[in-house]
């Protein structure tokens, strides 16, 4: 097969993703596929920059992808608009020991569906504004700013 400059260079970038942008959050997990403007804010999926290369159950390489699951979180407003997150979630089966998981992220936040940033964001809020307050701009429920609140407290108290 002969590959010209310009095949060979559209083949690397799809195997590398160089087109594509991060997106910016710490750590830098994702690359962005797709972003829209939504009724009341904006729509970014997503998909990780790396994928998983040992099976978490028993550390061998011989590992297969074995399907994708979308995963729906909220991160901070950006320009003043919501932001919703579709995270394309990779899952992977072991040859080795026949286990499958999921790959994880560490700046999803997996109980509240949001993103770690915005779990910090809102524990520090909710220490001088009121729930409702909060909850009003980041179109949240306030039972969900009071349960962030209430588990950031415990943080505290065992740190204490």
């Amino acid at each position: 097969m002969i590959f010209n400059a310009k095949c060979s260079k559209i083949i690397l970038s799809e195997v590398l993703d160089m087109d594509k942008q991060l997106y910016p959050i710490e750590p830098a997990e994702f690359v962005i596929d797709s972003k829209e403007s939504v009724e009341g804010g904006l729509q970014y999926k997503l998909s990780f920059a790396m994928s998983d290369q040992k099976c978490p159950f028993c550390d061998s390489s011989d590992i297969v992808k074995n399907g994708t699951r979308n995963k729906y979180i909220r991160d901070l407003p950006e320009f003043g608009q919501n932001v919703g997150l579709e995270v394309k979630m990779q899952r992977y089966l072991c040859n080795e020991c026949g286990d499958q998981w999921t790959q994880e992220s560490k700046s999803i936040f997996e109980q509240y569906k949001m993103t770690t940033r915005l779990y910090d964001y809102i524990s520090k809020e909710s220490l001088s504004k009121p729930f409702k307050q909060i909850a009003d701009d980041l179109s949240l429920s306030p039972a969900t700013i009071r349960n962030a609140f209430t588990e950031y407290v415990s943080e505290l108290e065992k740190k204490l």
